[in-house]
């Protein structure tokens, strides 16, 4: 997961093997959906935002999480599947801005992948997620990367 921004449609990603995540994941009412369950990044963690990942025909495939501490100063970021999406590799990752310092968590995960952290007291990041495998019979990478924020 890269956590590079990239020029036009994901072009030019960071050195990671997946995106970050920006918005709020929807509520599901179908027991089929919806991000799998999984950890937390512990006591004193406050979740800033959360972002669907979707695939090429708009279909979620699971949805990236960027938690707080703000006595730690650190980030921590999740990448959950949606039960609609059967994955052969997740990432998720956190990026600070000015030396680029990137903690991610990549693998042959199911489920999920982190919690990673990162300590950006002050200082800007970004975060992102990637999920490679396939809805039905369409296999694909989904993946998401937000903008520079959560400056502090």
């Amino acid at each position: 997961m890269r956590l590079t921004k990239r020029v036009g449609p994901m072009a030019g990603a960071v050195a990671l093997v997946g995106a970050v995540v920006l918005g709020v994941a929807p509520a599901h009412a179908d027991s089929n959906t919806g991000p799998v369950k999984g950890p937390s990044c512990g006591a004193g963690y406050y979740l800033q935002e959360s972002h669907a990942i979707r695939g090429k025909a708009g279909l979620v495939a699971g949805v990236v999480y960027l938690y707080y501490n703000r006595s730690t100063g650190n980030n921590c970021a999740i990448t959950r599947r949606d039960r609609s999406f059967t994955t052969t590799r997740i990432a998720a990752g956190v990026q600070r801005k000015g030396d680029d310092k990137l903690s991610q968590d990549k693998g042959a995960y199911h489920s999920y992948a982190g919690p990673t952290y990162l300590y950006a007291k002050g200082q800007c990041v970004r975060f992102g997620g990637q999920l490679v495998g396939r809805f039905s019979t369409t296999t694909e990478t989904a993946e998401w990367i937000s903008d520079w924020g959560h400056c502090g």
